[in-house]
């Protein structure tokens, strides 16, 4: 689920960068593109670390939210974009809480407790960008 959630909001803001029309959204889309890129080379790594097999693609339906996504145009898109964003940083901070909170390998707990402060300013700058662009 960390590896599906990750990866979405890195693809999300990948295609963003392509259609995001304002400065708050470009800055959005372009942090949040390099930075779910870093976290997944992390994960991918401590998956082979313990030998865990990974998804190699985002669910279908993840796809159709992209895809959605692109369909609407200038400053309505950004106001998506961030929208999303919110929402899935939300969701993915309350996954890693508990996958912290229950892992027992020592590596995994801390791969999740590490990673929290940074999802935590993902979602700081995503609901301050969604703020700006709902004006």
């Amino acid at each position: 689920d960390a590896w599906l959630g990750s990866s979405f909001e890195m693809r999300m803001a990948d295609s963003a960068k392509k259609y995001v029309s304002t400065d708050e959204g470009k800055r959005l889309a372009g942090m949040l593109a390099d930075a779910h890129a870093n976290i997944n080379s992390r994960l991918q790594q401590l998956a082979a670390d313990k030998q865990i097999t990974l998804p190699t693609d985002i669910t279908d339906e993840q796809k159709k939210k992209i895809e959605d996504l692109k369909g609407k145009k200038a400053k309505d898109f950004d106001k998506e974009f961030a929208g999303a964003m919110v929402e899935k940083h939300e969701d993915a901070i309350k996954m890693y809480e508990k996958s912290a909170s229950d892992a027992t390998d020592a590596e995994i707990k801390n791969y999740f407790t590490a990673t929290l402060p940074e999802l935590r300013t993902h979602l700081d700058m995503a609901s301050k960008s969604k703020e700006v662009l709902d004006k």
